[in-house]
């Protein structure tokens, strides 16, 4: 066992800031065995693969100046494929951008922050009908945002660019490739997860299109801890599922209300509570690594 520092990364399911996640759950568990073993957390609620990857890479390439590549392991816990970044600096746009939030549906992540989730000059907005406040760096920085939740015109109009899961599976899947081949050519170990099935599903039902089939191609399964998303192992029951009005994305939308086994998810019935994370942790993620002689 030679492993001295772990990356982690992903969304909400994977915040710094969220203590049920199974990103506390894990490090509890390797520091009780592994009390030298120390972890850097990069993940962010409501980012999806873009900043997910540019996060881990930029740890990556700061943590081998101190670590050789065979200490360092990195795990990633990918998040949605309807989920799209943009790196913005025009603060007149920027300003623009945050006006709108109040007149549409918020996604409710603070918004353009920088690659290490901080924020320099910090605005607020607050939307009066639902009181949610969305904190922003006035100076730009990189936006968020969701098909399922588009909260400027800016997002209405990329979404609205597409009518195929096709060019949303590519952006999301290059991101996947990219930090895989950087922790090949690195020499450091990576291991893949998804916060939902989804996620890989959307990879392999259309793995020979043209624009993903060599993408697909050098996904290394080896390196994949599981393609069951850790919502649905937590969940283990299918709840009914909407088809209405989401088009491309109809397919992740749920009626929560009628969700069954709510005991490993927090209040909103989507985000794994400490019981649902510590779950993941002991009965997938942590056996995977030992069986691949992690630790």
């Amino acid at each position: 066992m030679q492993i001295r520092r772990v990356i982690t990364g992903g969304c909400s399911f994977s915040a710094n800031l969220a203590d049920p996640s199974w990103i506390y759950r894990l490090e509890e568990k390797v520091r009780s065995i592994y009390p030298d073993i120390t972890f850097r957390h990069t993940g962010f609620n409501s980012q999806g693969q873009e900043l997910i990857q540019k996060k881990i890479s930029l740890a990556l390439v700061e943590e081998l100046q101190n670590y050789n590549s065979d200490e360092i392991l990195v795990l990633p816990m990918w998040s949605g494929t309807e989920r799209k970044t943009f790196y913005i600096d025009n603060k007149l746009l920027v300003q623009e951008i945050a006006e709108q939030w109040p007149k549409k549906k918020l996604l409710g992540a603070s918004q353009f922050s920088n690659l290490k989730n901080l924020f320099e000059n910090i605005g607020k907005i607050t939307c009066p009908d639902t009181g949610i406040t969305v904190e922003y760096n006035k100076d730009g920085g990189w936006y968020v945002c969701n098909y399922t939740c588009r909260d400027s015109e800016l997002a209405e109009l990329f979404f609205n660019s597409m009518e195929t899961i096709i060019g949303f599976a590519t952006y999301s899947l290059e991101n996947i490739i990219f930090l895989q081949n950087l922790c090949k050519i690195s020499g450091v170990k990576i291991y893949h997860s998804f916060f939902r099935s989804y996620v890989y599903e959307d990879f392999a039902h259309n793995k020979d299109h043209l624009n993903l089939k060599y993408l697909y191609s050098m996904l290394d399964h080896d390196m994949i801890i599981s393609t069951t998303g850790i919502y649905e192992y937590l969940k283990q029951k299918e709840s009914n599922k909407i088809e209405k009005s989401m088009n491309v994305f109809s397919h992740i939308v749920e009626d929560l209300s009628k969700y069954s086994n709510k005991e490993y998810f927090e209040i909103d019935n989507m985000h794994p509570s400490t019981k649902g994370s510590q779950k993941w942790v002991d009965e997938v993620l942590f056996p995977k690594l030992q069986e691949k002689g992690i630790f």
